[in-house]
């Protein structure tokens, strides 16, 4: 990635300007949706209003762009749609979708097939989902069992996904594999209706619950040649995608975690009880400082992991770490926001007890901890190495 200021965004197509002015033009369209976006969690289903709002604001077209433009209109877009709609949870189907679907595309795919498929998917009626999980364990996601296997000119595909984000509503799947000796990987870019692929929704995860999983069953799909991707260089372009939603992804929860603060600070500046504010009270002074430093360390710790992307250094220990620790701070915040506002914070309006459980999924959803801890701990003995050797 070439270096890049975040302090003056490159022209966006929602608006033009710093950082903060396109993260307020998502915070509006956040707030638009924010009703409908917390029904669709309590039912469970799909927020497709929050998803036409950012595909209107050419969100997902501006996905497409140069690796360094796009994410410079995703993380301020990010963050402002979780502070308007007070939430993270709806945002993993976005983070999917712009973060690791659109660049494997824009990357990896032959033309005509790239520029048809980043067309389709910059419309509100299209959804697409990554499918790495299998039933064995997220952990293995570069030893997958779902197998592509050339037949002629072209390949099948077949095998079993498990707990694939957004799949019940997709329209388009990436579907990562290994070949027939399972010593290489690729992606095949398929769409939900062709023969052969079966979706079933047998999951329900009591956070994220807006945007849906499912697994996704292959029984010898035929895949065009034109449609595999990054065939003979799948690890490297797995690792990639995924490096993509650790560092895009946990600008969807530094607005949540200020919307947190604003809503804290408003109900004890607000309150009274026998004539004492609520701000008087030395124990919710420190409970709130406590959110502004859970998000203010966040902030912190995301922005040197884009900075480093930026400037072309490596970054996986940094990604890893900051998908760990937001996601973890978003769990702990909700239970501590919560606790500060009393009865009042286990409201299901106010979606306190739903940015806790949005917290706890994502604590795992693109990797669990442990798993995070061994990519850093990689990286921590490939920097000591060299180091030594220096």
């Amino acid at each position: 990635m070439a270096a890049l200021d975040t302090r003056t965004m490159p022209a966006f197509s929602a608006t033009e300007g710093t950082y903060e002015t396109v993260r307020l033009a998502f915070e509006e369209i956040g707030a638009s949706v924010r009703d409908a976006t917390n029904a669709a969690w309590e039912e469970g289903r799909f927020a497709w209003e929050l998803w036409e709002a950012m595909a209107e604001a050419g969100l997902f077209a501006d996905a497409a762009k140069p690796e360094t433009q796009a994410i410079a209109r995703l993380a301020p877009a990010f963050e402002g749609l979780s502070y308007g709609l007070g939430g993270s949870g709806a945002m993993i189907a976005p983070i999917v979708q712009a973060g690791m679907v659109i660049p494997t595309i824009r990357d990896h795919a032959p033309e005509p097939v790239r520029s048809a498929y980043l067309e389709r998917l910059s419309r509100p009626d299209e959804l697409a989902a990554y499918a790495i999980t299998e039933t064995h364990g997220g952990t293995a996601a570069f030893a997958p069992q779902v197998k592509l296997e050339r037949r002629g000119e072209d390949f099948v595909l077949s095998g079993r996904k498990w707990h694939i984000t957004n799949a019940p509503d997709a329209t388009v799947l990436v579907v990562w594999a290994c070949d027939a000796d399972g010593e290489d990987m690729a992606a095949a870019l398929i769409d939900t209706d062709w023969d052969g692929v079966e979706i079933r929704r047998d999951g329900d995860p009591v956070g994220t619950c807006n945007a849906p999983v499912a697994s996704i069953f292959l029984d010898e799909v035929h895949v065009p040649a034109d449609h595999v991707l990054a065939h003979g260089e799948g690890r490297r372009a797995l690792q990639q995608g995924m490096l993509g939603e650790r560092l895009s992804g946990p600008f969807a929860v530094l607005g949540t975690l200020r919307y947190m603060i604003d809503l804290a600070l408003d109900f004890v500046m607000d309150r009274e009880v026998a004539g004492t504010p609520l701000s008087g009270h030395q124990h919710l002074q420190a409970k709130i400082v406590d959110l502004r430093m859970r998000h203010d360390t966040s902030r912190a710790i995301v922005m040197d992991a884009l900075g480093r992307a930026a400037s072309g250094q490596r970054f996986a220990a940094q990604a890893s770490q900051i998908k760990m620790y937001v996601a973890r701070q978003l769990m702990e915040a909700g239970l501590e926001c919560a606790q500060i506002m009393g009865s009042y914070g286990v409201q299901r309006e106010l979606g306190l007890a739903r940015a806790a459980l949005d917290g706890l999924c994502m604590t795992i959803a693109g990797g669990t901890e442990e798993a995070h801890k061994m990519v850093i701990f990689k990286e921590m003995v490939a920097e000591r190495r060299a180091a030594r050797s220096a």
